[in-house]
């Protein structure tokens, strides 16, 4: 039962208000986002790619500066006379102890990035790809607007950045998203890091995953996870990347030889 309802909120999840942060200091967020479930993560996918970045956009918001309101005085800093703004180690955002408009300085490294296309598994692509172009550009209008708002003011249930993730150089990802063939927009649970175990095999963090019945039998079988009527919900904290690219492409598992063992004794 308690899996069922956690099902349910994940099908909803990237729009509800399920959950609450609260603090006397700090704006509050209602937002929550469930675990990913792949065949949702599949049906949103027309490009899905193995890459590698080679560069990532810088810290700088790039926008126009949204004008606060007439009443207000924006400032990007406490006046010297004023108590040191703090900075909420939970949601990145400076408070200014002034009643002027709130400065929002956010570090954007990462938000955004160019890669090398290592493999494509779904649609097509080019050698190389812009990732997340508008999603940064998303972000950055959307971090304008809050600097634009007076402390006390209404915020988004969401932080700007929730949905947004940064990219490192060097790094291997598999990609899922909505693109042509030199440039994809990523999303929730759509960028998946690549990581290489101490035996020398590459695997994906698991993430919790839900996955249908079909999907666990035909390629997961043996990976813990926790079974319900039509779900499976990975409790593994990882998948093997070789097993992933058989989920994307819907390639079969292959087959088991049996190992050679000998004549058993028995005459040729």
């Amino acid at each position: 039962m308690k899996l069922l309802i956690a099902l349910i909120g994940a099908l909803f999840a990237p729009a509800l208000a399920l959950s609450s942060f609260v603090s006397p200091t700090r704006d509050a967020f209602a937002c929550s986002v469930g675990p990913p479930m792949f065949e949702q993560i599949m049906a949103e996918t027309n490009v899905a790619v193995l890459v590698d970045v080679t560069e990532v956009d810088g810290p700088l918001n790039a926008q126009p500066t949204v004008t606060p309101r007439a009443t207000s005085t924006p400032t990007a800093t406490a006046a010297p006379a004023s108590p040191t703004p703090t900075i909420d180690p939970v949601f990145p955002r400076v408070q200014s102890p002034t009643p002027t408009a709130t400065a929002m300085p956010f570090d954007l490294t990462g938000y955004g990035a160019t890669a090398s296309v290592i493999k494509t598994y779904r649609g097509s692509a080019a050698s190389t790809i812009t990732v997340d172009t508008e999603g940064r550009a998303q972000l950055e209008r959307a971090l304008r607007a809050d600097e634009a708002r007076r402390p006390g003011d209404p915020f988004p249930p969401c932080p700007a950045w929730l949905g947004h993730f940064p990219y490192t150089v060097g790094q291997r990802y598999v990609l899922f998203g909505q693109g042509s063939a030199d440039q994809i927009e990523t999303g929730i649970y759509h960028q998946w890091e690549v990581h290489v175990d101490a035996s020398g095999t590459p695997y994906v963090p698991a993430r919790n995953m839900y996955v249908t019945r079909v999907v666990y039998e035909t390629y997961l079988r043996g990976i813990d996870a926790v079974a319900d009527e039509r779900w499976y919900y990975i409790t593994a904290d990882r998948i093997p990347l070789a097993t992933f690219e058989r989920m994307i492409t819907g390639e079969p598992a292959p087959d088991i030889v049996p190992p050679v063992t000998g004549s058993a004794g028995l005459k040729r």
